[in-house]
């Protein structure tokens, strides 16, 4: 039953005439239970709990059921007129704002069980802030997926929005099925991609944008590709195509994923000496790069950069690449690289696959025992159009 004393600060600041505290008390409560909430969203997005997501998650549940029951109890909850638990403020403060205070601490309460409620659907779906609040990019993918230069015989059967939740950068990603002509091929599909349609505004509507870095794999039957950047900047659009058949290979159909990941520093485990040398070796400029790893083990440090080259290449062209001028000549830093010896070369043939593969020494590197502490390792994928150059530190 409720009772007739003042036994809380709000109720107290009532009965003593002052009527906004009271409100600002029972406001100021039931809101920093609210933000405390959030609090374990913000806390649970540190790195150390990507594999932990229980954790914020059973932290969450806790914290509700004892917030939640603990400041009803504590303050009463329901109406002021003696139908919940609790101080009866229409008893405490008058009828009027005894009243409009218990109204107040019911619609209070709604408040923090749907703060705590929304706070806990964030984190147990790994929400992030923006997902909460958008950017600029993310804002803008409706309009750049609507500028796609998609054929007129394509029909679209499907769309998806999603995101990778495990990323840690804003991301987004528009997913595209179609309906295409039954004799489209993986040729079809790299044509599309390589072709003026992408630079040329369409309806009315700006261009979507040149592509670049269009590779094609016949064994997926999949064409990936980059949207090309402002000068300067990082990559941070790209396309996935892929052709399949469905209804037992009497439709023939074309995925288009859009997806955009903010561009980040790329965290090494190798030294800066390292980055900082493998940065050094020189490429041809129109080799475009894709991606890039880096390796720590006991034979030493390597960092290896794949590229999107513009034609195969043979064994004699990587052999004139690792020979070239570029080597010796000062690069962006200033300095040179230094010369390379070519120490073998050889093709490699595995399941219908060819691969070229060359091997250099630094000549700097060469020891008096006949060794070299540092290495460079060329690995071409004629099909894929990919180099692979890897700069390898591995000291004696």
């Amino acid at each position: 039953m409720p009772t007739t004393t003042a036994r809380t600060a709000p109720a107290r600041a009532l009965a003593a005439g002052h009527r906004r505290r009271a409100f600002a008390l029972l406001a100021g409560v039931h809101l920093l239970a609210v933000a405390g909430a959030w609090l374990i969203w913000l806390i649970g997005l540190a790195p150390v709990f990507d594999e932990r997501r229980w954790i914020p998650n059973v932290a969450v549940i806790g914290y509700g059921v004892v917030v939640v029951l603990g400041l009803m109890f504590r303050y009463g909850f329901w109406t002021p007129q003696g139908s919940g638990y609790g101080e009866d403020y229409g008893q405490v403060g008058g009828w009027w704002w005894g009243g409009l205070l218990g109204w107040w601490r019911w619609l209070l309460q709604l408040l923090l069980i749907g703060g705590i409620v929304a706070a806990g659907v964030v984190i147990g779906t790994n929400g992030r802030w923006w997902h909460l609040f958008g950017t600029a990019e993310i804002d803008a993918m409706p309009a750049l997926v609507a500028r796609l230069p998609i054929p007129a015989d394509w029909e679209e059967t499907s769309r998806t929005v999603g995101d990778d939740r495990d990323s840690r950068v804003p991301n987004q990603r528009y997913s595209l099925d179609y309906v295409v002509p039954a004799d489209y091929t993986l040729s079809d599909l790299e044509a599309w991609l390589r072709s003026a349609e992408w630079t040329a505004p369409g309806d009315g509507s700006a261009a979507f944008g040149a592509l670049r870095s269009v590779t094609c794999t016949t064994t997926t039957e999949r064409c990936e590709a980059q949207v090309t950047p402002p000068a300067g900047r990082p990559v941070e659009y790209t396309l996935d195509t892929s052709l399949w058949a469905s209804d037992g290979g009497a439709t023939t159909r074309v995925s288009v994923d859009l997806r955009y990941l903010q561009a980040t520093p790329v965290e090494r485990e190798v030294s800066d000496a390292v980055v900082a040398r493998a940065s050094s070796v020189p490429v041809p400029p129109d080799w475009i790069e894709v991606d890039s790893q880096d390796r720590v083990a006991e034979d030493g440090q390597s960092l290896e950069r794949t590229y999107v080259v513009p034609a195969p290449l043979s064994l004699a062209g990587l052999r004139a690449y690792l020979a070239s001028p570029a080597w010796t000549a000062p690069g962006a830093s200033g300095t040179a690289f230094g010369a390379v010896e070519v120490q073998d070369c050889r093709t490699d043939r595995t399941g219908g696959a060819t691969e070229l593969t060359c091997w250099a020494g630094v000549t700097s590197s060469l020891g008096e025992d006949g060794f070299f502490t540092e290495l460079i390792e060329v690995d071409h994928d004629p099909a894929a159009l990919t180099v692979e150059v890897e700069y390898r530190d591995a000291p004696r």
